[in-house]
């Protein structure tokens, strides 16, 4: 909506420029052009002011609905009645389940830990505060759920792709692909590469990640997680 205002303001404002000069050659009344000029010139600040704002936190640290409301149900953190997810811990790492639509636990786990601190750079905004959500479900998944300022989750209205680049703790990096699906918030590592980085998790130390989303250039992400433990966590709840 910003790009839209910001393009119909900077039209209007060069076609009634060019009124303006017609008019002045011709002796005619400026002040019909001068006033379009005048209108063409706020909708053209008002949508860059758009823009600017538009990835920048509200008065209550949030686009105007909380990262809280917005996630899907099932990533409410909890653990099935009667269990405890700190009896399946070791470290940071530790086991979790979702939810279903009664808000109720599944059976369908997933190991993660307490949030990693990163960047993420967006048009204007640079080194703004990222926080990182690393989940390792029972299917076999390996996601990231990205939080902008700490709060706003990254979405998108169909599936994307992210180019990510994973730098493991003895300096080797590799070239990846990840996406993140329609309706859903998980920034899913791609088929062909969970085999390595969930290897690369289990061999423990720190990994860095660089994300970069392949459709606009300059918005990319990063961070690094600490593994030390995740390998104990993952062969006491798969058994492998």
């Amino acid at each position: 909506m910003g790009a839209l205002l910001t393009l119909m303001g900077a039209v209007s404002f060069v076609g009634y420029l060019i009124w303006l000069v017609v008019r002045v050659r011709n002796w005619d009344s400026k002040i019909p052009p001068v006033i379009g000029m005048f209108l063409g010139l706020v909708m053209l600040l008002g949508g860059l002011a758009w823009m600017q704002e538009a990835d920048r936190p509200g008065e209550n640290g949030s686009k105007g609905v909380s990262a809280e409301q917005d996630a899907p149900k099932e990533e409410t953190d909890a653990t099935p009645d009667g269990a405890d997810s700190s009896d399946d811990s070791q470290g940071t790492w530790y086991v979790d389940y979702y939810l279903d639509d009664f808000q109720q636990p599944t059976g369908e786990w997933y190991i993660t830990a307490p949030a990693f601190p990163g960047t993420f750079n967006f048009h204007t905004t640079r080194n703004a505060e990222l926080t990182v959500e690393v989940r390792v479900n029972c299917y076999g998944e390996i996601a990231f759920l990205l939080y902008r300022y700490g709060k706003n989750l990254e979405e998108s209205i169909g599936a994307e792709q992210y180019y990510i680049t994973m730098r493991t703790s003895d300096g080797t990096d590799y070239e990846m692909t990840g996406t993140l699906y329609e309706s859903d918030h998980h920034l899913c590592i791609d088929e062909e590469y969970k085999s390595i980085v969930l290897e690369t998790m289990r061999n423990g130390g720190t990994i860095h990640f660089y994300v970069e989303y392949s459709r606009f250039q300059g918005t990319n992400f990063l961070f690094s997680i600490d593994t030390d433990g995740f390998n104990d966590v993952y062969q006491a709840q798969t058994g492998g």
